[in-house]
């Protein structure tokens, strides 16, 4: 058995590619706004498009494996959401250290 036919690698390489993009967008979104509300449009979106996605394969009658190719979906968009929260935490505590370091 190859280690590349294992299907939870190809889930996190999917996460992963979609995840990463998010958080560089994110990250040039906290270095080029000035106001709180703009950082956090990113990673509410995408909480939202997940959650909505997850509900939505839950509650509509769906044919074949549609149901879980949204929850697929909905998987990736918490990822990127999960990414894009923790750069944004990661952002606002370096602008308070650089803060307190020049007072």
């Amino acid at each position: 058995m190859n280690i590349t036919d294992n299907g939870i690698l190809r889930l996190i390489l999917v996460l992963l590619l979609f995840s990463i993009p998010v958080a560089l967008i994110e990250y040039l979104l906290c270095r080029l706004s000035r106001g709180k509300i703009s950082k956090f449009i990113l990673p509410v979106i995408t909480l939202i498009l997940g959650a909505g996605f997850i509900f939505y394969a839950n509650t509509a009658q769906m044919e074949g494996f549609l149901d879980l190719a949204y929850v697929l979906i909905g998987i990736i968009f918490i990822g990127s959401f999960l990414s894009a929260s923790v750069v944004l935490l990661a952002c606002e505590l370096m602008k308070r250290r650089n803060k307190k370091d020049t007072q």
